[in-house]
């Protein structure tokens, strides 16, 4: 329980008038009883319980001073409260609640107090109880948002989710302004019961308040993907990037999944170029293959040059030359895909095909005894004869 909740139970307490009704007690309790409470508010509770104790140990089992008895347990639970003895306060609040002595109103007051109390010491189900009882016999007029709080609270320590859920709704609706606690409180019990329509309009509210925390973002993202609103989650996620939250590989990767999986592959890209300046994201063989393909399905040739470049450079292979070689040859820089050809061949890692795209290259530069001189092998293979044919034959009437 927050310390902040302890501060006002001490205060309900205090504020209790001790009341002398004519005819059930005596000027002597009276007076006893009362030197025990100028004490207490003279800030001397030790003292106060000393009297207090020694005052019913004197009165013993008497019948005759019931009311007496009941307001000295007042008084003592007060003290003990003022002394932060939580469970000795809390039996002397139930001996005085018990002894039906005293007046509705007080006595209405105090089960209030019995249940905070037994809230505050875990004792969850006892506190549930008197809260709950508290509420059915007082006014609804009576009833705080802080009281629908703190049944919420004891329902979801007992595991007891959709009555949690009643409750901390009641209690927001009564204050739409409560702390963020509350509705994280609310977030957590709707999350149990799977109701993620609810627990994502609390995360906002959560989200709003604390604009700059990208765990809240990323939680809302999660409950907007569980409620089925994938755009929503895209674009909350997004939010958060464009605030220059993202601390980590992972927030970068979720909202690349995101912005992939609506058909943003330019985003996606964007946002790991993004994760590769930062340092975030590794320019790893596969983060760098995922980074080309993204800027290639957005059409983006002249970004997706610079990762199949570094593929090309640092894992030199058949495929990742032929992936660099084809972007070289759609945004025409012929004399470059003439440059890799040479430079896959001097590390093994040449093809047929490299080879064909070398000699196009060659032709479009107007060189052709290059480009012959890589056609003519390629007459005798397989799946390229026909296009080597054909190009030979189109220098061949160039130079006639």
């Amino acid at each position: 329980m927050k310390r902040s909740q302890r501060l006002s139970l001490l205060l309900l307490i205090f504020l209790w008038p001790l009341v002398a009704q004519c005819g059930e007690i005596s000027q002597y309790d009276y007076n006893k009883i009362n030197a025990a409470q100028t004490l207490l508010s003279n800030n001397h509770p030790k003292q106060a319980q000393a009297q207090m104790v020694k005052f019913l140990a004197d009165l013993g089992n008497s019948s005759r001073h019931e009311y007496s008895k009941a307001l000295a347990q007042l008084v003592l639970g007060r003290s003990a409260l003022a002394l932060n003895q939580n469970q000795q306060a809390l039996q002397a609040f139930n001996d005085a609640y018990e002894s039906k002595q005293l007046e509705e109103k007080q006595s209405q007051s105090l089960l209030l107090t019995i249940a905070q109390l037994q809230l505050n010491l875990k004792k969850w189900q006892q506190g549930v109880n008197s809260l709950t009882q508290w509420l059915k016999i007082t006014p609804t007029k009576e009833h705080k948002a802080n009281h629908y709080y703190l049944l919420s609270y004891g329902y979801y320590e007992l595991k007891e989710w959709t009555n949690g859920l009643t409750a901390i709704k009641t209690a927001l609706h009564m204050k739409p302004s409560a702390s963020t606690n509350w509705y994280q409180l609310g977030i957590a019990i709707a999350i149990r019961q799977k109701n993620w329509t609810i627990a994502q309009d609390w995360q906002r509210v959560v989200v709003i308040r604390s604009p700059n925390q990208i765990n809240q973002w990323q939680q809302l993202t999660s409950l907007e993907l569980r409620a089925k609103h994938p755009k929503k989650a895209l674009a909350s996620m997004r939010m958060a990037w464009q605030r220059d939250l993202f601390n980590s590989s992972e927030h970068y990767q979720l909202l690349m999944q995101l912005a992939a999986s609506q058909h943003i592959p330019y985003l996606a890209a964007q946002v790991m170029q993004d994760g590769f300046a930062k340092k975030k994201l590794k320019r790893t063989k596969d983060n760098l293959q995922q980074w080309a393909s993204l800027l290639n399905q957005s059409r983006q040739y002249k970004q997706a040059l610079t990762p199949l470049k570094e593929l090309a450079e640092r894992y030199p292979s058949k495929e990742h030359y032929q992936n660099y070689l084809s972007t070289l040859l759609v945004t025409h820089q012929w004399q470059q895909v003439i440059e890799l050809q040479q430079k896959a061949q001097h590390h093994h890692a040449d093809s047929p095909q490299l080879q064909l795209d070398a000699a196009i290259a060659a032709c479009q530069l107007k060189k052709f005894n290059q480009a012959k001189s890589l056609f003519e092998p390629l007459v005798h293979h397989q799946q390229l004869a026909d296009q080597a044919k054909a190009w030979l034959s189109y220098i061949a009437q160039v130079n006639a």
